[in-house]
């Protein structure tokens, strides 16, 4: 595979890899069913389904998504800018959200930021193009460009789900911290994005619940 994740077998490939750099993670497998791509569309609507996601469940992002794609038809530049912050707050999103939803599209239109060029430019410019976006953090920084862009070696070790995975793997149960867990997840560079993937499906697994972020 390239720096960029298109398919299963990517995924398979990536996967073989990591058992090779991190053997801990070869019983981790084995204990889930499957490892999903999960690939999802870029551009503003794809960045907008994460920011919908952020800090809240899978299930309630779901559900506040689909009123917003039932309101808007198309989520896009001029969808979301022909409504207000209060009719997009309206559909179950925040202030602050609301407003996120309104600043990328309108940096889109502005040509503030190209979501094409984000998905050709090396994995750093990439990460700070998007957070230069008002109301873009690491966390969704990150994960549009593993699910969106489909970049190979990220890990958002903010994320709550893949501290708690990590806890019970590495840590006799503790959570780590984000730093903790960044700093260990540099042995499985340059497949983090597919290491991801398999904490959220073992934490899935553990909780009977999806947690992947999209």
């Amino acid at each position: 595979m390239t720096n960029r994740i298109k398919n299963e077998s990517d995924i398979d490939f990536a996967l073989e890899k990591l058992t090779e750099l991190d053997p801990a993670l070869t019983p981790i497998l084995n204990s889930v069913d499957h490892v999903p791509l999960r690939l999802s569309k870029d551009g503003v609507e794809g960045l907008a389904k994460i920011v919908t996601s952020q800090l809240i469940s899978r299930a309630a992002a779901d559900a506040i998504w689909l009123r917003i794609e039932t309101e808007l038809g198309d989520v896009n530049e001029t969808t979301i800018l022909s409504r207000s912050e209060d009719e997009l707050m309206a559909l179950g999103l925040s202030r602050a959200k609301a407003k996120t939803f309104r600043t990328i599209a309108q940096a889109s239109i502005n040509g503030d930021i190209s979501y094409v060029d984000l998905s050709r430019l090396p994995a750093d410019k990439a990460l700070k193009g998007l957070m230069s976006l008002k109301g873009i953090g690491r966390w969704s920084a990150e994960v549009y460009l593993m699910f969106c862009c489909g970049h190979s070696d990220f890990f958002p070790a903010g994320d709550i789900a893949l501290r708690s995975a990590a806890g019970e793997i590495f840590y006799q149960g503790e959570r780590p911290d984000e730093k903790e867990l960044r700093a260990l997840s540099q042995r499985w560079s340059p497949y983090k994005s597919v290491a991801a993937r398999l904490l959220w499906s073992y934490y899935a697994h553990m909780k009977n619940r999806e947690t992947l972020p999209l």
